[in-house]
């Protein structure tokens, strides 16, 4: 079950890791989440961030209501604390589960929404992300600022220190569970999968607490499954011990765990 926020500047429930970071002196990397909105995006808020109380930004993948309604917005910080933060062009439709990715390849902020881009890239050729003093995890709301709680349901938040590649990005946006992509460079994984508190990271075993108010609530997962689809052949001699109507002589395919 994923997390839903309630929205506006002023609620405060959020998911808070105290002293934690992530991408610190990265060259590259991808920040994903599964979100759906429910109410407006009224201000500039946090899905998910890594800030300090002073406001400095280190990297994140947020929502805004500049000037086009109901956008995603992310980037991060250079070591010369420049920023470079991508807004997105779409506005996300109310009620809509989608696979936002904030992915920096080294040359360039690229924002996606279901793998496709979204927005305008912003050019940081070149940069590494800051290493901020006092670091915290946000998820949700982030506090420092005036910032609004997201207006609805988050879900599978994952970061790796690479840049995800276009099969990558749309293997998330079919479902495929992010511990199934690029391993070797998945620095965190939260499911929020529920109303655990504190919320475990999967990849390094940390957890991040729930507070604020008021309490986020259940919502029905994002769609995400629990395997990585796999092509099986079976043979319809093998199949007939469970379905007799297989016809004998030909070869069937076994796929996303079903029969077809």
């Amino acid at each position: 079950m994923a997390r839903s926020f309630s929205g506006g500047t002023t609620n405060t429930e959020h998911l808070f890791g105290s002293g934690q970071q992530f991408l610190a002196g990265a060259t590259a990397f991808t920040i994903h989440a599964w979100i759906r909105r429910i109410g407006t995006l009224t201000a500039y808020g946090t899905i998910v961030d890594t800030k300090n109380a002073a406001n400095d930004y280190q990297a994140g993948l947020d929502f805004a209501n500049p000037t086009t309604a109901d956008i995603i917005r992310g980037g991060f910080q250079d070591s010369l604390s420049s920023l470079y933060v991508a807004e997105g062009a779409t506005a996300l439709t109310s009620g809509q589960w989608y696979s936002a990715c904030c992915v920096f390849g080294g040359t360039n902020v690229q924002l996606y929404l279901d793998n496709t881009a979204d927005g305008s890239p912003v050019s940081a050729s070149g940069l590494t992300v800051k290493t901020i003093s006092s670091p915290n995890i946000y998820i949700g709301r982030n506090v420092p600022g005036s910032n609004a709680a997201f207006p609805g349901d988050v879900a599978e938040i994952s970061v790796w220190d690479a840049a995800l590649n276009s099969s990558e990005r749309a293997a998330l946006a079919r479902g495929v569970r992010a511990s199934k992509i690029r391993p070797g460079n998945l620095q965190r994984y939260w499911r929020i999968d529920g109303l655990e508190s504190p919320e475990p990271d999967d990849i390094t075993h940390t957890t991040i607490a729930l507070t604020g108010s008021p309490t986020p609530s259940q919502a029905n997962h994002a769609p995400v499954t629990l395997f990585t689809p796999k092509q099986i052949i079976v043979s319809a001699e093998t199949m007939g011990a469970f379905n007799p109507s297989w016809a004998i002589g030909s070869n069937h395919l076994i796929g996303d765990g079903f029969v077809y």
